[in-house]
């Protein structure tokens, strides 16, 4: 049975470090690729990470384009891990 972070981590709108995400996709157990958008400054970055059941992120990929960062999410939920 998944815990309520789990559960959290799968189906919140924000991680704890406040990126708001746009998609998701679980790749593993307890591990999911996400697509997230994150104001820097007075603009914005794009961002994917690997997020873990306590929506901790890592190995995160940073773009200023929106289609960059789709084309690396697409890749990066492909990939076998």
């Amino acid at each position: 049975m998944a815990t309520e972070q789990q559960q959290n981590t799968g189906t919140r709108d924000r991680l704890p470090n406040s990126a708001h995400i746009l998609c998701r996709k679980l790749v593993g157990e307890n591990r999911w690729v996400v697509l997230c958008v994150w104001r820097k400054g007075e603009g914005i970055e794009f961002i994917t990470w690997l997020v873990d059941e306590e929506g901790n992120a890592f190995h995160g990929h940073y773009f200023s384009d929106f289609s960059e960062a789709q084309l690396d999410y697409t890749r990066r939920i492909t990939r076998t891990f």
